[in-house]
């Protein structure tokens, strides 16, 4: 599915909204994504958690989880009780080590608004390494409503103010916010309801790293869930 140059192996990131597949269905579909690291939302909790694995869940039937691959670790950064349950800091070593912020936001921490208090709690890990912000945003340009307190539009201009990380997927492309002509999110499973809601971003100093962005909307993914695996390949030299 993905070509790898031998000589300089990939960094490869992956999020995807698994829609509460199963552990097993969920376990093979991840491990065909061949990533250095996998963020995975809606996921149910292994009777056994894999070791190295990482999984946070207020129900066991429906929680976040951080797979490594093969020569990578992950470790739970420093969590705040007080801060969104399922966004949370995350420290990734192997072949490069990073700082990772897994994301999925949800209706109980008001979407952008749980994210945006997020950034600010956990803004000195964040600024501490190298950091990506990845996963699942349930936010687009499209729904931006500048009488909240905050919107997705502004929460991206402050990843990229604040943090000098730019979204993979717009930078690769050229597409702007709200543009995008790839959807990450069939809603309710319906191809005319497409919308683009996952999303990766990197320290901008890396667009030059990357290799490829993808959007899998091919089988098996079109079956397994609403939502589509968002891939990123980055060349591992001076990250």
């Amino acid at each position: 599915m993905f070509s790898r140059n031998a000589e300089e192996p990939p960094i490869r990131l992956a999020t995807w909204n698994c829609c509460r597949s199963s552990v097993a269905k969920t376990a093979e579909a991840v491990t065909a994504l061949n990533a250095s690291v996998t963020v995975v939302q809606e996921a149910r909790r292994p009777a056994a958690l894999p070791p190295g694995h990482l999984w946070m869940g207020s129900k066991p039937g429906n929680g976040i989880a951080v797979v490594p691959g093969a020569g990578f670790e992950v470790a739970l950064g420093p969590v705040d009780p007080a801060a969104p349950w399922s966004i949370l800091p995350v420290t990734v070593s192997g072949p490069i080590g990073l700082h990772l912020l897994m994301v999925w936001t949800r209706k109980e921490h008001e979407y952008d608004q749980g994210l945006d208090a997020a950034l600010t709690t956990y803004a000195s890990f964040l600024k501490a390494a190298p950091t990506v912000v990845i996963g699942d945003f349930n936010s687009n340009a499209i729904w931006d409503a500048p009488r909240r307190k905050t919107d997705f539009s502004r929460v991206a201009k402050r990843l990229a103010d604040e943090f000098g990380l730019v979204s993979a997927y717009h930078a690769h492309s050229g597409e702007t916010y709200g543009s995008e002509s790839q959807a990450t999110l069939y809603f309710m499973r319906k191809r005319a309801r497409p919308y683009h809601i996952d999303y990766c971003f990197v320290p901008a100093r890396w667009m030059e790293n990357i290799r490829s962005v993808s959007v899998l909307d091919n089988p098996p993914w079109d079956a397994l869930s609403d939502h589509r695996p968002l891939v990123v390949d980055l060349a591992d030299r001076d990250l």
